[in-house]
This record gives C-alpha cells, sequence and structure tokens, in this order.
C-alpha cells in the first residue's frame, strides 16, 4: 500500500493531491499525507522575513516627510516625500528654515495634490515643532510624526549617502532649459 501511494505520488505529484490518491488507493487522506510526510520530509516553509524595525508601508498617502537641508550658498532646500513610493511631492528654496515657509510649502502640496497623508513626519527643527506648523497639521487631521533628536538612523543614512556619492564641484551651477531643441543643457563653466 506503501509503494502505490508513493508510485501515485511520483508519477502524478504536479496534478493529484492527497485526497485524490486517497480515494483511488482506498486509504484515508491523513494516512495518505502522513506517508508522503515521511517519504518527502516535511513541507518547505517560506523564509520569514527579518524584521529591522522600521515600519513598512503598503500604500502611499500614509506617511509623508518633509526635512530642511542646506544647499552651497547657505539657500536652504524644504524637500517633502511620500514614505511608500519614495515620490518627490514638492521642494522649494528658502534663505532660512521658518515655520511659514514650512506650512505655506505643505499648503502648496495640498493644494496640488488634493488629498492629505494620515501622518507626517518631520524633524526636530524649529519650524516643524512650531505651533504655527502644528495648528496646520491639527486644521488638516494629519498626525504629527517627530522622529526622535538625534536619531541614529536619520545621521546613519546621510553619512551614507555621503560617503557613497562622489563630490560634485559644480553643484551651484544652474540648469538652463533649452526649449527650442526641448532638453535640459547645463550652465557652460
Amino acid at each position: 500500500m506503501i509503494q502505490k501511494v508513493l508510485e501515485i505520488d511520483r508519477c502524478y505529484r504536479s496534478s493529484w493531491d492527497g485526497r485524490a490518491i486517497a480515494q483511488v488507493t482506498g486509504v484515508g487522506h491523513t494516512t495518505v499525507a502522513q506517508v508522503l510526510k515521511e517519504a518527502r520530509g516535511p513541507r518547505p516553509q517560506p523564509p520569514k522575513e527579518r524584521h529591522n524595525r522600521r515600519t513598512r508601508f503598503i500604500r502611499t498617502d500614509v506617511m509623508w516627510s518633509s526635512d530642511f537641508m542646506e544647499l552651497p550658498g547657505k539657500r536652504q532646500l524644504l524637500k517633502t516625500l511620500d514614505e511608500m513610493s519614495r515620490f518627490r511631492l514638492g521642494w522649494t528654496t528658502h534663505g532660512t528654515p521658518t515655520a511659514q515657509a514650512a506650512v505655506e510649502h505643505a499648503e502648496d502640496i495640498l493644494e496640488r495634490m488634493g488629498r492629505a497623508p494620515l501622518v507626517w513626519k518631520y524633524d526636530h527643527g524649529s519650524p516643524f515643532t512650531s505651533d504655527y506648523f502644528q495648528e496646520f497639521l491639527e486644521e488638516h487631521k494629519i498626525l504629527p510624526f517627530p522622529i526622535p533628536p538625534r536619531a541614529p538612523w536619520a545621521r546613519a543614512i546621510r553619512a551614507t549617502l555621503r560617503e557613497r556619492l562622489p563630490p560634485v564641484p559644480y553643484v551651484d551651477r544652474l540648469q538652463l532649459g533649452d526649449h527650442r531643441h526641448g532638453r535640459v543643457a547645463r550652465h557652460p563653466r
């Protein structure tokens, strides 16, 4: 009986399951399952994904994050992106990081996108922790999510990017649009 179960399994493995083999051989399906388990070994299990303590988002517009970044010439770049898709929702440059600039930037994005995120992530910079920005979040029913001060993973990301990217000597060059040919041409050195 065991040999017959194993022979049918070898011949029709891709199309027959344990219940079909049990019906043909006249043996109970649990017995067939035990025989197949002994012959084949345990079923392969998918590996568990390692948990790296980071929240994963499976939809866009759940969490947006904003941050000021210093540019050459003491200008500040305010950028906002979607945490799931990593889509850049908007960026603007300012002389100094202010709460008014952050709120105007956020309002512009909400108006352009036509929707608001569930959560807005930001660092502990004064523009984002100000009452003005917090009132904006409350008005639009967006949950604030400040990252912890001196968060090691945020600092590590910046450090690895600085290490991996080659130095760019002409960062402050302007990109001029060449509209006659439909391409962007760099400002001559």
